[in-house]
């Protein structure tokens, strides 16, 4: 697998199990899992000329090679990992010193290979595991980020433009223009956007046009002297489009009641199911989507009491009075049958975790009781 890879590429990836001192006998298990964010697609073995096209070999040291079944399950793997695939020994065994070669995506038949992940994120990894009695009882064999690609963005082919729906005469104002590829993943524009107005053109006055986000998106700077109702238009000469944002809506003095966005089920991050770090998160939610207000939904049994203790840290430390509120949240992740998945937020910091339960042993336990239960929670 390459270093980098562009998102929705198609490439080959080629994974191999070396069998070492404990052999593997009939019902036997190897496994090759990912995570839920990561959205490679479908594997198959019966078409040779079509996408995700997996073979599966033995190389045997002793000549009597062990026969394999593979099973792909979109949503049958271990949490967070979801997608796996599982090998079972049907017959014979895995000897020491045996080889078991998965090809990903081949080509040989004529297939355009493995569609790779559609979200620009880095370390993209696989868990490889292996259930050497076939009991279910599985071990890691790698650590799940020891062979990873940076899943890098294409090029770009329109404009989003976001400004804010309410604002004050003569009050500065930030307007984002995000370039997207085909995939909508925010991806650096090679060029300044220029910027004009549609309302009152000659009272309002964009300035401080400058990159952001590690220059995958534009900032600028939205000034208006006259109340009315304002768009900002972008425009790339490269792509040759305009884009048109939001309405913008320009008082003469402060409204009783404004307009804020925001996503209150955001989520997940490395922390739950999904990719990047809850850093990367809150830096998205205000750098790149322009949002007002943000939480961080991790599953609570994905949780460890450490975890919490980050996450309250970090959501603190992007609160900006004003301009950009992240609330501490968790969600409560019973099964339906006793509540259901429900976001929790805290208004303030909030030292107690209430989990519905846990996945992960800790190495210190925490003294706190768990609430399985809607009435408990």
């Amino acid at each position: 697998m390459p270093a980098t890879l562009p998102v929705g590429e198609f490439t080959t990836v080629v994974v191999e199990f070396h069998i070492g001192e404990e052999a593997i006998p009939t019902g036997g298990h190897l496994g090759l899992l990912w995570r839920w964010a990561y959205d490679w697609s479908d594997l198959q073995t019966n078409a040779p000329s079509e996408q995700g096209y997996l073979t599966v070999s033995v190389n045997s040291a002793s000549g009597d090679a062990a026969k394999l079944s593979v099973r792909y399950n979109a949503y049958g793997g271990i949490e967070p990992y979801n997608h796996a695939l599982k090998l079972t020994v049907d017959s014979g065994e895995l000897r020491p010193g045996d080889c078991v070669r998965l090809v990903c995506g081949d080509q040989s038949g004529g297939g355009p290979g493995w569609r790779a992940p559609t979200l620009a994120t880095e370390d993209v990894g696989f868990l490889l595991l292996i259930d050497s009695k076939g009991d279910e009882q599985w071990t890691e064999l790698i650590g799940p980020q020891t062979q990873t690609c940076e899943m890098v963005p294409r090029k770009a082919e329109t404009l989003h433009v976001i400004a804010p729906s309410d604002t004050v005469v003569n009050e500065e104002s930030l307007v984002i223009v995000r370039a997207v590829d085909c995939w909508g993943n925010p991806t650096p524009l090679d060029e300044v956007p220029a910027f004009s107005i549609e309302g009152d053109s000659e009272a309002a006055q964009i300035d401080n046009v400058r990159q952001a986000a590690n220059g995958r998106v534009y900032h600028a700077t939205l000034k208006v002297q006259r109340p009315g109702l304002y768009r900002v238009l972008a425009q790339s000469q490269s792509l040759g489009i305009t884009s048109t944002s939001n309405p913008c809506r320009v008082h003469k003095e402060s409204p009783p009641l404004s307009v804020f966005w925001g996503d209150l089920h955001a989520g997940q991050c490395d922390m739950g199911c999904g990719a990047g770090s809850l850093t990367d998160h809150y830096e998205y939610g205000r750098d790149i989507a322009g949002l007002q207000f943000i939480t961080h939904q991790a599953n609570d049994h994905y949780v460890t009491s450490e975890d919490w203790i980050y996450s309250r840290a970090v959501t603190e430390s992007f609160y900006e009075p004003g301009r950009y509120v992240p609330f501490l949240g968790c969600e409560w992740s019973p099964p339906t049958r006793d509540g259901g998945d429900r976001n929790v937020f805290y208004r303030n910091d909030e030292p107690r975790l209430r989990r519905s339960a846990r996945f992960f042993e800790e190495e210190s336990p925490d003294p706190e009781p768990d609430l399985p239960t809607a009435p408990e929670f």
